[in-house]
């Protein structure tokens, strides 16, 4: 679970340290929340079924904001995709994520839903899922300090805000920034960024989940990131990719005010 407790204290943590070193000081960490750990289910079902659900999400977040109704018609579907949307479908509206939900199968193959407008369901499923989704599948590879979410100051003065700052197992740092959509008014700031941080190409990483392969090759040679996609980023880091370390994270997301 995504959360702010465990034997590294933030304020000593080595990701804190490796921002200090480079004149940038933390401002604010937000605090874990009560849903934190549905949260962090519903994320990780998401991210490791991307493929299967990616269609189900652009509709979720079209209707989000009206809590409005929407109907998927479902006949061409594979229909392990289908069992895919079917369960995550039931498991957000036993949660209240949908406030109705129904399947009908063969010969309809038509599934109607109606998502909820709460704020909560708004921040998650509005891009929030990603973040988070990002940190889970660095932990379980055996990078254990990680910061989620920093605002920070940067040396001449300006508020920036983090995606996720961690240092791996050799305590190297990587930065990570997650964008479902309009990307393209943010990959000049993070170029810049990643000077300001001093990471090369490797160690700055942006995750766009549709954006296509030879976009993302040609974004990160133009501008001094890893571009990946979901694909991609499922090759370096995903569900069927190697562990690269067992030990237990701890995952810094809440810090004192300054």
């Amino acid at each position: 679970m995504v959360n702010s407790h465990g034997p590294n204290d933030p304020v000593t943590s080595p990701a804190v340290a490796a921002l200090n070193s480079r004149g940038i000081r933390i401002k604010v960490l937000p605090p874990p929340s009560e849903g934190d750990e549905l949260f962090d289910r519903f994320s990780m079902f998401l991210g490791d079924r991307y493929n299967h659900l990616s269609d189900l999400l652009r509709w979720l977040k079209r209707c989000m904001q009206g809590g409005d109704r929407f109907t998927m018609n479902l006949r061409s579907t594979p229909q392990e995709h289908i069992t895919s949307i079917c369960q995550f479908c039931g498991d957000l509206h036993k949660a209240a994520f949908l406030t109705s939900f129904r399947y009908s199968k063969s010969p309809l193959f038509k599934l109607e839903a109606t998502v909820s407008n709460a704020p909560h369901v708004q921040k998650l499923l509005g891009g929030h899922w990603l973040e988070r989704y990002v940190v889970l599948t660095v932990c379980r590879h055996g990078i254990t300090d990680l910061l989620l979410n920093p605002q920070v100051i940067l040396p001449n003065g300006d508020d920036f805000e983090l995606d996720i700052f961690a240092t791996d197992i050799h305590g190297e740092p990587l930065w990570i920034e997650a964008k479902t959509g309009d990307y393209q008014n943010h990959v000049v700031k993070y170029s810049k960024m990643a000077r300001v941080l001093g990471l090369n190409r490797e160690r700055s990483i942006l995750l766009v989940p549709d954006l296509p392969r030879d976009q993302c090759r040609s974004l990160g040679g133009l501008y001094g990131l890893t571009v990946l996609n979901m694909e991609m980023w499922h090759g370096m880091w995903g569900p069927n990719s190697p562990k690269r370390g067992s030990s237990e994270p701890t995952v810094s997301t809440g810090f004192p005010g300054q």
